[in-house]
């Protein structure tokens, strides 16, 4: 950490998926900033980040690669703390740094988790079934009245909640999934344990959206199944949990 630092707590806090651990910040500085360096450059193409109060505490979030600027994201205070990704052209990475830039000095940012890495190329505008669950577009909060003898509302309680989500994707390319790629996808479900979807990358339909993405988690892949017309071609199902932020 280079501003804003909090000797209680470490960068490994918020390196793996792991929610139980977080960093929160000092609260002595306008900014907030981290930067980690890699002894071995890796292929690089997003930055993601869940689990934080950047909505509560309002602010700027803002991510550069070796020097050159990724993205931003202005968080409004009392907005959501919406899980966030940044996609950007493949570089080859050494050093990640990232700026929050507080609404107020004295408040402390925390933050869970940020990932980076490759990103599986799915064309999901074209592809994606019918009836599919934009789980970004809700919460994972769960809310139940409490009525009166009258039964008029009294109370209402909050518990948070996982979405459930089923993702199928047909037609997708064989070039795909029998690529290096695939492979890396996989191991990050199963061995990693998580993975990121972002659906409003620009593009024909809207604008580029950072916070149109979501953390899934205890996912399941299901087997490909070949097309019913063409071999060139196999049909994706996906099952998770999904955290869309609080």
């Amino acid at each position: 950490m280079t501003a804003d630092a909090d000797a209680a707590y470490a960068i490994a806090d918020i390196i793996t998926g792991d929610f139980s651990t977080a960093y929160t910040s000092a609260g002595s500085a306008a900014t907030f900033v981290f930067t980690k360096t890699f002894s071995t450059p890796f292929a690089c193409e997003y930055l993601a980040f869940a689990g934080h109060n950047f909505g509560d505490i309002g602010g700027t979030l803002s991510v550069t690669v070796d020097t050159v600027s990724k993205g931003s994201q202005v968080f409004a205070v009392g907005s959501t703390n919406s899980v966030v990704l940044f996609h950007f052209a493949e570089v080859t990475a050494t050093t990640i740094e990232v700026t929050f830039t507080k609404t107020s000095s004295s408040d402390r940012a925390t933050l869970a988790y940020v990932a980076a890495g490759e990103l599986l190329p799915l064309e999901s505008r074209n592809n994606e079934e019918s009836g599919y669950q934009r789980a970004w577009k809700t919460r994972s909060i769960n809310t139940r009245a409490v009525v009166n003898s009258s039964a008029a509302p009294v109370a209402l309680l909050r518990e948070s909640m996982t979405r459930k989500v089923a993702l199928n994707l047909s037609n997708i390319n064989q070039t795909i999934t029998n690529s290096a790629a695939w492979n890396q996808f996989l191991d990050r479900v199963y061995i990693g344990g998580d993975f990121f979807i972002k659906e409003r990358d620009g593009g024909d339909y809207y604008a580029d959206d950072p916070t149109s993405t979501y953390m899934a988690f205890d996912a399941e892949v299901l087997p490909l199944k070949a097309h019913s017309e063409t071999r060139a071609l196999d049909n994706l199902s996906i099952k998770f949990s999904a955290f869309t932020g609080s």
